[in-house]
């Protein structure tokens, strides 16, 4: 889904994963096989600075936040299929 969506929006939605994993190999091994699109961020786990930010360890996961241009949170949502027609309408359609 998320190289569906990095695909059918090129240029116009930035992709950047957040990882709350404690084992950094794993997580980057886990990155490299699957061949994640955008930018991948280890946040160093679950109480790193960016899970805190957006209070990640209550909320759990996986969780998806959608800004616009600004940087100002449109939509959290708690997958990223429940954020499909948020990023069609921030992204102008498909």
């Amino acid at each position: 889904m998320l190289r569906r969506l990095a695909e059918q929006y090129a240029g116009r939605l930035e992709i950047v994963g957040v990882s709350l994993d404690d084992d950094r190999k794993a997580y980057e091994a886990y990155v490299y096989n699957l061949r994640l699109p955008g930018r991948q961020v280890h946040d160093g786990g679950r109480k790193g600075p960016i899970g805190r930010l957006y209070g990640l360890r209550e909320s759990g996961l996986p969780y998806s936040v959608l800004l616009d241009t600004e940087g100002r949170v449109v939509s959290m949502q708690p997958t990223l299929r429940a954020q499909e027609e948020a990023i069609a309408r921030l992204a102008g359609g498909s």
